[in-house]
């Protein structure tokens, strides 16, 4: 859920200041970012808060995007008579 060309620049960043590390990235879904770590399959993870209530995990805030909900016409959400908001009640 990071912006692709914020990816890539610390990305190059990261090679231009460790180019002898080998830098191995994977994009999985939101569930899998702790799966990863807890299964040793990786050391970092960038993901979201759904982990926060893990003690096992050290959290550090590296910054902040808006959500906005979206939905096709036929989803319950898109129904006449819901109220202005009520989406975020599900997120």
């Amino acid at each position: 859920m990071l912006p692709s060309e914020v990816t890539a620049k610390v990305l190059r960043e990261f090679r231009d200041t460790f180019p002898t590390v080998a830098l191995r990235l994977r994009v999985e879904g939101l569930g899998a970012v702790a799966s990863c770590l807890i299964g040793e399959d990786a050391q970092l993870a960038i993901g979201w808060p759904i982990i926060d209530d893990d003690p096992a995990f050290e959290r550090q805030a590296i910054g902040s995007i808006d959500l906005i909900p979206a939905t096709v016409p036929i989803h319950p959400l898109a129904s006449p008579g819901i109220a202005p908001g009520e989406s975020l009640k599900h997120l």
